[in-house]
């Protein structure tokens, strides 16, 4: 069965094009939020889901609200929708797709993003804590957007996979944009950014690695310091930790309540899969970008990361 056919069997509108819908997804109104749009998509190769407003969901839950069923019927129903994909060549999910062919695609930055820094951008890299912004901006390949476009007054920030750019995401620095993190879309990437891992290639198979939220928490702790662009995972995401056979995790999420609640639950997932996993925490600052430079040195040292 088709992921269409269940839809429709149920007497779910769906969407295939336009507003909020991309290629290669089918959108419907949210049930797990107060949607009042197409805002859940579900993904017809991967059977992801993914609200624009609420975050990720399971395809089972899912399942379970628009069919009235109970938590094994929604399995023989997923099994069947997977099967659905392959039938109608979408393939097996992201982990056994050939990655040199996903590398291959080119992605180009936003044309309005440039290599010189505005000095509001470069004010804004100096209050994060940077005392060499140029510095960051050379290490992390930055580009700038000024006045003009859907990314104005941001950081674009690469992210890179065997030193190719797949995607990218942007950084607002007036402090007034929402969000404050702006994602490429699909059409943008080679690869979608909740696939992959920012500061991924710094990590050497076999080493010890950090895990923080955001691309400024691994600017301030530098290399082995590894990104989710968040505190929710894929499973992408988590068999890309898994290959690079970590010894020593530690997570340094931010001092809130859904840091510290996202923290203990990596740290449940991911623990099979490493040697040792262990959460740090601050008493004095909200996030580890708030560290000094030399703060961050210090701590790296203390953890025994050597780079």
């Amino acid at each position: 069965m088709e992921l269409k056919e269940f839809l429709e069997d149920h007497g779910i509108e769906y969407w295939t094009s336009g507003k909020n819908v991309v290629n290669g997804w089918i959108n419907i109104q949210c049930i797990f939020c107060d949607d009042d749009s197409n805002h859940l998509g579900v993904h017809r190769k991967s059977l992801k889901v993914s609200c624009w407003r609420c975050g990720n969901h399971s395809i089972i839950d899912l399942i379970k609200e628009l069919s009235g069923t109970n938590y094994n019927e929604a399995i023989s129903i997923k099994k069947s929708l997977s099967l659905g994909a392959t039938d109608y060549g979408f393939g097996p999910p992201y982990a056994e797709d050939d990655a040199s062919s996903l590398l291959s695609a080119y992605v180009r930055l936003p044309q309005e993003s440039r290599k010189y820094f505005p000095e509001k951008h470069i004010k804004y890299l100096r209050y994060r804590g940077f005392t060499d912004p140029e510095k960051i901006i050379r290490k992390y390949k930055l580009r700038s957007v000024y006045t003009t476009g859907k990314y104005k007054f941001r950081i674009i920030i690469p992210i890179m996979l065997n030193k190719k750019i797949v995607s990218f995401t942007s950084r607002d620095i007036t402090g007034l944009q929402d969000p404050k993190y702006k994602h490429a879309s699909p059409e943008e990437s080679a690869i979608d950014v909740k696939r992959i891992i920012y500061n991924y290639d710094t990590v050497t198979t076999g080493s010890d690695a950090i895990l923080v939220e955001g691309p400024i928490d691994v600017w301030k702790l530098g290399d082995k310091t590894i990104s989710l662009l968040g505190i929710h995972h894929t499973e992408e995401q988590i068999l890309s930790i898994k290959n690079k056979k970590i010894r020593n995790l530690f997570i340094l999420f931010d001092n809130d309540k859904a840091g510290v609640a996202g923290a203990k639950r990596m740290a449940g997932i991911i623990s099979p899969l490493v040697k040792s996993v262990e959460i740090v925490t601050f008493n004095t600052i909200k996030d580890p970008g708030e560290l000094k430079e030399e703060e961050a040195e210090i701590l790296k040292r203390e953890l025994g990361i050597v780079v």
